[in-house]
């Protein structure tokens, strides 16, 4: 009976491990983007990073030399200015509210 046991522990953890490694490949076979957003400070890169969704990133700030490895070892891919500014105009319907959204009454009155 405790073999038993043993056995379903074991057959859930390997199910885990299995499963963790699959996302783990997905998170890799996903693509990485960057828009650079400021380079004003000198000697920084600001830029925004993202996987798989541009319109979800992380706010990020790097050296110079750093940030052109950090782009390297993670293959990232540019964000042109055309898909920068659909970005962007995504961000502003989350941050101000869509034009005719509930939100964007409520807050205009």
């Amino acid at each position: 009976m405790q073999t038993d046991c043993l056995g379903k522990r074991f057959a859930v953890i390997n199910s885990y491990a299995i499963h963790r490694e699959k996302e783990a490949n997905m998170m890799q076979m996903q693509r990485r983007y960057v828009r650079v957003t400021s380079k004003d400070r000198p000697g920084f890169v600001e830029f925004n990073f993202s996987i798989g969704d541009p319109d979800i990133y992380l706010e990020m700030i790097l050296p110079v030399q750093a940030f052109e490895e950090f782009c390297q070892s993670n293959k990232v891919t540019f964000l042109t200015d055309r898909q920068a500014q659909a970005v962007a105009r995504q961000q502003e319907k989350w941050r101000d509210g869509e034009a005719g959204s509930l939100y964007s009454a409520q807050n205009n009155q």
